[in-house]
């Protein structure tokens, strides 16, 4: 495969991780939050989960732009999701340092760790980022099942409002404007699909959690 032949990653991306994306959307924990019956403690140790991920993840993709003259502008700062967990947090009272990691969670860091650096975190950045698109609807359900009317707690759900799928569409012009190697997007791809595994693995351990009796603790600091 040339260089010009992998011009359109976000299509190849989408297509090659459909799979994958929809065995992790389809989790009882991700129905619970789409239906609005998540408890909110249950939900308040999800965002603390998430900010574990987004800023080790953050993180990565920082190192690797840091490296990579192809990639300036590609990340803008409004984009990153940590600031948007931390408030959420804040207005749960959940907690922001510390936090314990779930067994799935610690897994994730470390497969962020491992590409960190390298143009296959663009596909992990990929996966949560397209996640809002889908989180706008969830925020709704969310806001309705807690009584929130002013997007109180909602900023890791909904950032962007209705500017949202406009910089989704920006974002991926960006990214396919970069001219990337056969076997970096062959990498890109693959880290896209292991992430919509690791994120299905964090919430299928946190729903099982709940099962147990446990939830209330997973979110404890170390």
């Amino acid at each position: 495969m040339s260089d010009m032949a992998t011009s359109d990653l976000m299509t190849r991306l989408r297509s090659e991780t459909r799979q994958a994306h929809s065995v992790a959307e389809s989790s009882p924990l991700e129905q619970a939050l789409v239906q609005g019956t998540l408890p909110k403690a249950v939900f308040v140790r999800y965002l603390e989960q998430r900010l574990i991920v987004h800023r080790e993840l953050e993180g990565a993709v920082a190192t690797w732009c840091g490296v990579d003259r192809r990639t300036p502008g590609l990340v803008l700062d409004e984009q990153l999701q940590s600031p948007n967990l931390a408030a959420d947090l804040a207005t749960f009272g959940g907690a922001v340092e510390d936090v314990r990691p779930l067994r799935a969670t610690s897994a994730c860091v470390t497969f962020v760790r491992g590409i960190a650096g390298r143009p296959a975190v663009l596909g992990a950045f990929y996966v949560l980022e397209g996640s809002k698109n889908g989180a706008r609807y969830i925020a709704r359900a969310i806001g309705r099942a807690y009584g929130f009317r002013d997007g109180s707690g909602l900023r890791y759900l909904d950032p962007h409002g209705e500017r949202q799928m406009a910089l989704w569409q920006e974002f991926k012009a960006r990214a396919n404007a970069i001219v990337f190697a056969a076997e970096e997007c062959d990498a890109i791809v693959a880290a896209a699909r292991d992430t919509f595994t690791a994120i299905h693995a964090i919430d299928m351990e946190l729903w099982q959690a709940t099962q147990t009796g446990s939830a209330a603790i997973v979110g404890a600091t170390a």
